[in-house]
């Protein structure tokens, strides 16, 4: 009886070693996956891509109070981009769209979070289908040729707080009839609202020292410079205008256009394409 229970006992403690050394084991393995994990359990590094709800992201920052990411991939039908996205049980606030995020997507609609601080360059480039954006209100910049072509977007109001729209960004938004300018925004890029809608009206917010609106044509604030006409039988240029800028009046039907005595400027290095 001593016998089997001295066996009975080995047996055990060899168990129990066993166990002990599997629990061992893993919390190292776990020590060393966590190895790189911020305080608040963030694991994996900058530049690590993750799925979440059907989109693709990227990590762009970790660590205490400071998990952010990228949307990469977008997809297809109406899509509301979500403030966080998971990866396992850590949440990362979502700020930017990636350079063309949406390539090759069917979208129809986007919302877009208020955590959303830039629009990449081709982000929604050429998306046909594209007919509501929706933007986020925390937005800086919006990159080149971001929505170029997008065919079917009738209106876009750029949300106070935007500071730029990089070259091209609107360009060939065919359907695109009225836009509005926040007071915020401080640069346009070259030929960003070239190929909209021929009865195209943009307004300007209260209180912009960069750009002012009248009748739905945008000039510089000074109103020395046109920058996008407005389409219309007939078109006097304010007396104040010195620059026509490239594009200014591409794509307007004009029968007749009064041009002021002071305009010095006409479509510097595209004067051909200043009007058509």
């Amino acid at each position: 009886m001593t016998k089997n229970a001295n066996l009975i006992t080995g047996r055990t403690a060899v168990l129990i070693a066993a166990v002990s050394f599997a629990a061992i084991l893993s919390l190292a393995v776990f020590a060393v996956a966590c190895d790189d994990c911020g305080s608040d359990g963030a694991g994996g590094d900058v530049g690590t891509k993750f799925d979440f709800e059907g989109m693709k992201y990227e990590v762009t920052s970790k660590g205490p109070g400071k998990n952010y990411a990228a949307l990469v991939k977008g997809k297809d039908g109406a899509v509301v981009i979500p403030e966080f996205a998971k990866a396992g049980v850590i949440e990362y606030k979502v700020t930017e769209i990636k350079d063309s995020a949406f390539d090759l997507c069917d979208t129809v609609s986007v919302v877009m979070p208020d955590s959303i601080r830039t629009i990449g360059h081709k982000a929604f480039f050429s998306i046909t289908e594209l007919n509501s954006v929706i933007m986020s209100k925390g937005l800086n910049s919006i990159g080149s040729y971001a929505f170029s072509a997008c065919n079917s977007l009738k209106s876009i109001d750029i949300p106070e707080g935007t500071t730029s729209i990089g070259d091209y960004a609107f360009e060939s938004c065919s359907s695109l009839d009225l836009i509005k300018i926040p007071a915020s925004l401080s640069s346009i890029g070259y030929a960003a609202f070239t190929g909209i809608s021929k009865s195209a009206y943009f307004t300007v917010s209260e209180g912009s020292t960069k750009y002012k609106s009248v009748d739905g044509a945008l000039f510089n604030a000074s109103m020395d410079t046109v920058i996008k006409g407005r389409n219309s039988d007939t078109f006097a240029i304010p007396s104040s205008v010195k620059t026509i800028a490239c594009y200014a009046f591409a794509g307007c039907n004009f029968t007749s256009v009064t041009i002021p005595a002071g305009a010095t400027s006409i479509g510097k290095g595209h004067s051909p394409i200043a009007f058509c």
